[in-house]
């Protein structure tokens, strides 16, 4: 019989071990410990899941010992009764694919022991999260378990049971084996083994060759569970495998992979202002070609990456669909339909901050324009990105041809209408003050003479400043020194700014270079007239 009991609220570590022969034994450790003085076997039939991931609940099977001595487990008639479910926390390392794991006694028609230590539950049937890389291990499938333990600590729960009875139970041989064969999935085996041979599982296109090539294991190495975990990172790095599950069947090496499937077609619906050739070239340099090993991330990249395009074109509307369609070979067909929408038009543009012009005068600086009775002959209230930028730069040029340097665009809006085909565009700005231009110097290696040079600036002491102004004398320049040979100068004009009196001190610095001769002249096409003539 049992003196003390699991009671609701025990913490149990899920610490199993194997051992050798029919001497092997699953512990779950209790916290407080619990000390149990019964001798008589007892065993809780499993009812299973088809996954367990943190925080959810499963039932268990246990024997319960005490002393040194062993726990007699019996095949035979199979009587029920179940734990209340209870949460696990699993360790995050197993990741979250559950499997069940089957350990205890080998399963035989004779009688088998557990051997038994004091303040231990053993547990048959239990689930685990699956270890990503792992070796097939089932007690119940083999006539000596591998010595060693092979289960780690992975997590504890809490236990909110009843109190157990003090009558014995039955194992089902019958049950465990099923599920033992049904479920077993691999498991990390903590020995070391040296591999005799190699065997993979599962190739279609990809070539032994290739698997080989990637794999940092031969034949006659020693094997660990570091070493199989990294054997399966790297397979995993060439991109051709979707899953990979590294076995062990004695001392052979069994890798069994499912390759990712290739691409036998793109079809592309409903594009007309993208080129279906732009399109197929795009998605080539993206990696999605037809025979290209297919990969779903890359397929909703590209998609996201049109949708962005078409944004761009102001078509807020248009929708990218894509479709993976299973073919043969282990195939897939992508169909990708495209709804392009219409371009938004622009409903209004509104300037915010301006003071010294006026609405109007600032939005014929604009070549987008709101929809008017002309719009659909100039097509000019199309909204677009890359229109858009280009007006606030030739906007932001204007302010500084009259003076305001420090003219800023602080920001840009663009709301939509609800149906998404209006737009309306909101530009905030600030002026500031207007400058005048003070000094003007000219300096450099002139090499022409200078009084020619002045002749040539047209910006003047006390003009409103203005950049273009002080960008056409800089051509006047350059080109006047191209006259004389220096093909290969540079002039820059230097503004710097004076804040205290709004003035603007210009100076032109000439770098002319070395005078460009010339070697020799050519002429073609001269058929009917000599060269000496010409």
């Amino acid at each position: 019989m049992v003196s003390a009991q699991f009671q609701p609220g025990n913490t149990v570590d899920i610490v199993a071990a194997c051992g050798q022969q029919n001497h092997r034994h699953l512990a779950l450790r209790t916290d407080p410990p619990q000390h149990l003085n019964a001798r008589d076997a007892r065993h809780h039939d499993v009812q299973h899941d088809d996954v367990v991931t943190p925080g959810q609940g499963f039932n268990l099977a246990l024997f319960s010992a005490v002393g040194a001595g062993h726990v007699e487990a019996f095949t035979g008639q199979v009587l029920t009764e179940h734990f209340r479910q209870f949460p696990i926390i699993v360790d995050k390392q197993y990741g979250s694919h559950g499997r069940p794991l089957i350990g205890g006694c080998r399963l035989s028609r004779r009688r088998c022991s557990v051997s038994a230590r004091p303040d231990d539950l053993y547990l048959t049937l239990h689930r685990v999260n699956r270890p990503q890389h792992a070796l097939p291990l089932c007690c119940a499938a083999n006539s000596a378990c591998r010595t060693g333990p092979f289960w780690r600590v992975i997590g504890s729960a809490q236990m909110p049971l009843s109190p157990l009875s003090g009558k014995g139970l039955m194992i089902s041989s019958r049950l465990l084996l099923s599920l033992c064969l049904l479920f077993s999935v691999p498991l990390v085996h903590a020995d070391t083994f040296s591999i005799s041979d190699i065997r993979v599982n599962g190739l279609q296109r990809v070539s032994a060759g290739s698997v080989f090539a990637a794999l940092p294991l031969n034949v006659g190495d020693q094997a660990d569970e570091q070493r199989l975990a990294d054997a399966s990172r790297s397979l995993f790095k060439t991109g051709f495998f979707q899953d990979i599950n590294v076995a062990r069947d004695g001392n052979v090496l069994v890798i069994n992979v499912v390759e990712r499937p290739s691409i036998a077609s793109i079809e592309i619906i409903g594009n007309k202002a993208i080129s279906t050739d732009d399109l197929m070239k795009g998605l080539k340099q993206s990696g999605l070609s037809e025979g290209e090993i297919f990969q779903r991330a890359t397929l909703e990249g590209v998609r996201n990456e049109l949708q962005r395009q078409y944004v761009s074109q102001g078509r807020y509307s248009a929708s990218v669909d894509t479709e993976a369609l299973p073919a043969p070979r282990n195939r897939i067909a992508l169909k990708i339909t495209i709804d392009e929408g219409t371009v938004a038009s622009i409903q209004h543009i509104n300037v915010v901050g301006n003071t010294v012009f006026s609405d109007e005068e600032l939005a014929d600086q604009f070549q987008l324009k709101t929809s008017n009775w002309l719009s659909f002959f100039k097509n000019d209230d199309k909204y677009a990105r890359e229109k858009l930028s280009g007006d606030l730069e030739r906007f932001r040029s204007w302010y500084l041809d009259r003076g305001y340097i420090n003219m800023d665009i602080n920001s840009t809006q663009v709301s939509l209408t609800p149906d998404k085909k209006g737009v309306f565009i909101t530009v905030n700005i600030t002026e500031g003050e207007r400058y005048t231009v003070g000094s003007v110097k000219l300096g450099g290696d002139l090499k022409v003479p200078q009084d020619q040079l002045e002749q040539l600036i047209l910006v003047k002491p006390g003009q409103v400043f203005s950049r273009k102004v002080m960008t056409d004398t800089t051509n006047l320049i350059t080109r006047r020194l191209g006259n004389d040979g220096y093909t290969f100068a540079n002039v820059n004009g230097v503004p710097k700014a004076n804040d205290a009196d709004h003035t603007v001190d210009i100076s032109f610095m000439v770098d002319p270079g070395k005078r460009a001769y010339a070697n020799r002249i050519n002429f073609r096409g001269n058929i009917k007239t000599r060269l000496s003539e010409i």
